[in-house]
């Protein structure tokens, strides 16, 4: 997965729980400028949600799955 330096920014924030609001008041940009990072974000890897985007981006980057392993009934 290949994000740029600007939208992991944007993903750890949004995994730390922080609204579009904060996220950009934290970075110096407007709330806008952080729905447009999401929406190529979204566009370029087929994603729809921002915690899908975050597990997406956690398991691709550091290994980390967001979700506990499915296990057989």
């Amino acid at each position: 997965m290949h994000v740029t330096p600007r939208q992991a920014q944007i993903l750890r924030l949004i995994a730390l729980g922080l609204s579009d609001k904060e996220i950009a008041s934290s970075l110096g940009v407007s709330p806008r400028t952080v729905q447009t990072h999401l929406v190529r974000l979204y566009q370029e890897h087929g994603l729809h949600t921002r915690s899908a985007a975050v597990a997406f981006w956690l398991e691709k980057t550091f290994g980390i799955s967001a979700l506990p392993p499915l296990t057989p009934r």
